[in-house]
């Protein structure tokens, strides 16, 4: 009998974030087929009662560096480890989204490069293959643009999700191939019964909005309930600071008023089936949209999410940008929406269904 191959598989699952957990289930399952019982996995995680994968198969191990200003002693423990499984590795597989940015003002990129350029360099020294899947850049500075020579190289496997990283790493004359996020493949439960009152779902996040803009989402979902919609606020996120934390931001721009929000991010996965329309500023909002195909108004951040709209083909008067959410500019796209309902539905249906054969055929390709 031959012996498994060790797959270590680094993903951003562990920090309660509702897009993280859905890559990596479908990544799971996808190098679960591909692989077949040839292969031993662990997954590196900073919490694994994050996770939605609950197989028995798969060993969890804690990432280096994890709290280690509050945990000195347990990271002596962590680093060990996650020396000695890289240097064992076959396989090396870090597969998400973000997994290096600038854009962020409250995360350190030169921290974010340092722990990649550790980790990878273990792996080199040992010879071990590098597989990146479904990861996006979004590095803005010049000079950060450079220093990621340091942990990509021409040999390894690469596959970006957005043009805007297959363009930098083309720039820095890295071959990669650019296939859609694999949330796209993500099986929606058959919701069992639907609210009487039609449910309108808000997805937003901290750190992107000014505090004038702020100020227009409590007016949003104010007016969405004189209208007799049921808006709840969708948690994709509940660790972290506010700029992070859903759960945190909603707090505050909401205090002193009352409204309605998911729990968990299990909780929002389940209320997705059961919404009528999206008000989404996450990236996954809109990939569960679409995968739900639920009409949806987009308030688009950054060049992530731009991209990801044109993907999804939606047009110009549902796409809405940050400093544009002023109920003036939202009533009318909301009555447009409603007014063209059913052809949305239709259109993002047939999109979705696009975006999945043409995603399961590249993945046959692999």
């Amino acid at each position: 009998m031959s012996k498994k191959k060790k797959v270590l598989l680094m993903t951003a699952t562990g920090s309660y974030n509702l897009g993280d957990e859905l890559i990596l289930q479908e990544e799971f399952h996808f190098l679960e087929t591909h692989y077949k019982d040839t292969v031993s996995f662990r997954v590196f995680t900073h919490d694994k009662k994050s996770s939605f994968l609950k197989e028995k198969t798969i060993d969890y191990v804690t990432y280096f560096p994890h709290n280690i200003r509050w945990n000195p002693l347990a990271n002596i423990g962590y680093l060990v480890k996650n020396i000695w499984l890289i240097l064992r590795a076959d396989i090396l597989i870090i597969g998400w989204g973000g997994i290096i940015f600038d854009n962020e003002a409250w995360v350190s990129f030169s921290s974010l490069l340092w722990q990649w350029f550790f980790r990878t360099k273990l792996a080199r020294l040992n010879g071990t293959t590098i597989v990146y899947l479904w990861i996006s850049l979004e590095v803005k500075q010049i000079k950060n643009k450079m220093q990621l020579k340091k942990i990509f190289q021409k040999w390894d496997f690469i596959i970006v999700r957005d043009e805007q990283s297959a363009s930098l790493l083309d720039a820095l004359e890295i071959p990669c191939s650019q296939i859609p996020d694999l949330a796209f493949l993500y099986q929606p439960e058959k919701v069992e019964k639907i609210p009487e009152k039609k449910r309108i779902g808000i997805s937003v996040r901290g750190g992107f909005l000014s505090s004038a803009d702020e100020l227009k989402i409590p007016l949003i979902y104010e007016y969405l309930e004189q209208e007799g919609y049921d808006p709840v606020f969708l948690l994709h996120t509940t660790s972290g600071n506010d700029t992070q934390n859903d759960s945190l931001f909603i707090k505050r721009i909401m205090s002193g008023k009352t409204y309605h929000t998911t729990g968990t991010i299990e909780w929002t996965l389940k209320v997705y089936p059961t919404l009528y329309a999206i008000i989404g500023m996450r990236f996954h909002s809109l990939v569960l949209a679409s995968v739900h195909g639920i009409p949806f108004l987009s308030i688009s951040y950054g060049p992530k999410t731009k991209e990801l709209l044109n993907i999804l083909e939606v047009p110009s008067d549902f796409r809405l940008a940050p400093e544009h959410c002023s109920l003036n500019l939202f009533k009318p796209r909301l009555q447009k929406l409603i007014d063209h309902y059913d052809d949305e539905k239709s259109r993002i249906q047939k999109n979705h269904q696009k975006i999945h054969d043409d995603l399961q055929d590249k993945l046959k390709t692999l």
